[in-house]
């Protein structure tokens, strides 16, 4: 029985199975899908996932910005951006700690 603590969930986005581990928060959410980041989190039910934090590849501006733009409209803050991009919910149990470590 794997430590829960240690552990992680490998899930492949699947609309026929999207549901069945029923998972309803996420900590940490790393998209690396080259190029369809923006259709994947399209495909995120927000309304029955939590997610705390989102990291994605930041390769092409155009691209980058409208996931920016969309993740903003569900509430999400970037708080660092170089060749990925990473974005908090400021319900996330870790905001105190990004915000303390960006502003002191």
């Amino acid at each position: 029985m794997p430590n829960t603590h240690d552990s992680y969930v490998d899930v492949r986005i699947n609309k026929y199975r999207k549901d069945e581990h029923q998972i309803q928060h996420i900590h940490y959410l790393s998209i690396d899908v080259e190029g369809a980041e923006m259709a994947v989190i399209q495909s995120i039910h927000f309304d029955k996932v939590f997610i705390d934090v989102i990291g994605f590849e930041n390769n092409y501006f155009d691209v980058s910005v409208p996931i920016v733009e969309y993740l903003q409209s569900k509430g999400y803050i970037m708080f660092h951006k170089s060749q990925d991009i990473f974005m908090i919910h400021p319900k996330s149990i870790f905001y105190s700690n990004i915000q303390s470590l960006l502003f002191g």
